[in-house]
């Protein structure tokens, strides 16, 4: 029910035909190993990992998109790059964060508390493909273990998540950003600047920069607390999906125009020259 997936390439600026052809093709390749109904999920998996998608950045996109609840991050700033070496698809980098960490207050409010999975959201099923290949992933158990325990190297003392690295970010930023705040705020009181938009609505300010400040830092604490009790309760046994699988196409046709916010799509950073066809050759899984 998304509909026809369009693939943008940012990357190269002026992509061969046989790049764009290279990408359907493993986009296409991709979603048939992970969705089709041929393989077992013992057989699926490892192929999946092994020829088409880098496990780890995926774990990695998945971690980063959740703990920001970046509602765009699984919708229409999804990027991705291709390994020139190995080939596999690469999720990354994270993009577009104007509508996280709470600040989009539509859909009921859905994206703007701390808890509740982003993947999960009442606009994914609609717009997002890619909530639908992590609603299959999360169903496996070698990528349950690699989230779980990349989740708890983060969250643990000296890791880049724990409560204190996370602090001393947060005071770190604000040193740093001190002056340019007080130009900023000369300019552009908050109160002076609207933070509505007639599509999607955000949520209003606290009335201070420090406000905002304090109100971001809880919000980002209250998160990972709330991800540790469910990823802890995922690993188990309870299941983090919820939705059914649907299967959709991708078009035949690449566009390169600018972006479109009005349309659904699916952007791809694909990092691919000539030297990747010089290097695979006529590859089995590629044909």
């Amino acid at each position: 029910d998304i509909g026809q997936t369009r693939v943008y390439f940012k990357y190269p600026k002026q992509a061969l035909a046989s790049d764009k052809r290279y990408i359907q093709s493993l986009l296409k390749k991709t979603e048939d190993v992970l969705l089709g109904g041929r393989l077992q999920d013992e057989d699926r998996f490892p192929m999946l990992y092994t020829h088409y998608i880098d496990l780890d950045s995926f774990v990695d996109y998945f971690i980063h998109t959740e703990i920001t609840k970046n509602m765009d991050g699984y919708i229409s700033s999804t990027y991705f790059s291709v390994d020139i070496q190995d080939g596999k698809l690469k999720a990354g980098p994270p993009w577009d964060f104007d509508l996280a960490f709470g600040n989009a207050a539509g859909w009921n409010g859905y994206y703007t508390g701390y808890d509740q999975w982003t993947f999960k959201g009442p606009n994914q099923r609609k717009f997002s493909r890619l909530a639908q290949w992590y609603t299959k992933l999360l169903q496996d158990s070698q990528f349950k273990e690699k989230l779980v325990s990349r989740w708890q190297a983060l969250r643990s003392d000296g890791g880049a998540l724990s409560d204190r690295s996370v602090a001393q970010q947060f005071s770190k930023q604000k040193q740093l950003l001190r002056r340019s705040v007080a130009r900023n705020l000369n300019k552009w009181p908050l109160g002076s600047v609207s933070t509505q938009d007639n599509r999607i609505p955000m949520v209003g300010t606290k009335g201070t920069w420090q406000g905002e400040v304090d109100s971001l830092q809880q919000w980002v604490t209250n998160r990972m607390d709330w991800m540790d009790k469910e990823l802890e309760s995922y690993m188990e046994g309870r299941a983090l999906e919820v939705r059914s699988l649907q299967r959709t196409t991708f078009g035949a046709a690449f566009d390169d125009s600018a972006y479109n916010a009005e349309q659904p799509m699916f952007p791809l950073v694909a990092n691919i020259r000539r030297e990747i066809r010089d290097f695979w050759g006529p590859a089995a899984f590629f044909n």
